[in-house]
């Protein structure tokens, strides 16, 4: 059942180092230098992605100081238009209150000009008045120079 063939085994293992010896003479060499082309080729791209991910990095770093700068120019020009926007605002506020302030102070020189314009008015109508009546009293009716010039007298003694 079970035979042991040394010709065989001879036979096969003499096969089997000539075709070791033939590979390792012609195949080995050539798979070798494939082998080392490829470890090269990786190598090299391992290199060149480290080269490419120090310069975008770089690029990186830079774009965010970029974009630092950028914020912190516009945080200086938001503080700048508020600054002169609350100026402007007091300076709005000063100059309306001083037209408030002015226009206040004509209207008091107006209502004063038409109160004394007023109260001249009805000074001279109760004189026409009460120089009526005193004629009508003393019966008697004084011309009309007379009346001014006692009206005239009148208001100048009410003035003072």
């Amino acid at each position: 059942m079970f035979e042991i063939e040394t010709g065989l085994i001879f036979w096969n293992t003499v096969s089997f180092v000539i075709l070791v010896f033939i590979m390792y003479k012609w195949a080995l060499p050539p798979l070798l230098r494939i082998l080392k082309e490829r470890e090269k080729s990786i190598s090299d791209s391992l290199a060149e992605a480290h080269t490419h991910r120090q310069q975008a990095e770089a690029v990186l770093s830079s774009a965010r100081q970029k974009i630092n700068e950028a914020n912190q120019a516009a945080q200086k020009i938001v503080d700048q238009a508020q600054s002169e926007g609350d100026k402007l605002k007091k300076e709005l506020g000063a100059a309306g209150k001083k037209a408030a302030d002015f226009f206040l102070a004509r209207a008091k020189e107006d209502l004063s000009r038409q109160k004394n314009e007023i109260l001249s008015e009805i000074k001279t109508q109760t004189a026409e008045l009460v120089a009526e009546v005193a004629g009508k009293v003393l019966g008697k009716r004084m011309d009309k120079v007379e009346d001014s010039r006692l009206i005239d007298e009148s208001l100048r003694a009410w003035k003072k």
